[in-house]
């Protein structure tokens, strides 16, 4: 295994140089032979999808994991589980506290928390970024399904927080929407169709045999079906 250093600028450097002759299966290798503890947070999202598939035909030891909030779809409660028994994976579920929680809304009140920025951030702080912290106890390396687009042109491969003492590592950085649709298509990564079109994206999900399912969209070439779960 490489040395793992605490000093990463060179370490990001050079993965930001190395990923772009990689492909993504051989990216998640590079990371688990640089990573004592590599955490992927997966918010069951299709680009997401696509990275537990390749997780799981890696060669490493990824540990992989999502956040339990009081607010998921129970679709992807129903895709939490299809994808653990598909590949044979364990993906551990991270919740807040619920004493917490209830305390909070007992204090805010809920006309509170709709009408005020302030206790949307707060209550976001609660269900997402406390379950998080706790996902990420103890990694080095923080995976994430993040890609470049709106807001996020000059994303990285990889980059240091600062705050978390850790690497984070985009190994999606430079996929493109059609790149994850084709590969969902192709590999049958069963997908929630509520997630089947992104915040702003500009491609289209797509139906049984191909076509888009959006009207007056481009066509996209694809070899199998897309598995949505029921």
């Amino acid at each position: 295994m490489e040395l793992f250093k605490r000093d990463t600028l060179t370490l990001a450097e050079r993965l930001n140089r190395d990923f772009a002759d990689l492909d993504l299966i051989e990216r998640l290798n590079r990371i688990g032979g640089l990573a004592y503890r590599a955490v992927f947070t997966s918010h069951l999202e299709m680009a997401d999808q696509v990275l537990t598939w390749a997780a799981a035909l890696s060669d490493q030891s990824i540990n992989m994991a999502t956040l339990k909030t009081s607010r998921l779809f129970p679709e992807n409660k129903s895709l939490l589980q299809i994808t653990r028994d598909r590949y044979g994976i364990d993906i551990a579920e991270f919740e807040p506290d619920s004493d917490v929680l209830a305390r909070y809304l007992a204090d805010c009140g809920m006309a509170r928390f709709h009408s005020s920025g302030e206790a949307r951030k707060a209550a976001s702080k609660n269900r997402k970024w406390s379950p998080l912290d706790e996902a990420l106890k103890g990694a080095d390396v923080w995976i994430t399904a993040r890609r470049r687009g709106p807001g996020a042109e000059t994303l990285e491969f990889a980059e240091w927080d600062q705050a978390r003492g850790l690497l984070i590592i985009n190994p999606l950085a430079d996929w493109t929407d059609r790149q994850v649709q084709q590969t969902v298509a192709a590999h049958e990564i069963p997908v929630n169709p509520s997630n089947a079109f992104a915040t702003g994206s500009n491609t289209p999900a797509l139906v049984d045999d191909g076509t888009p399912a959006t009207p007056g969209a481009e066509p996209v070439e694809v070899s199998q079906k897309v598995h949505f779960i029921c």
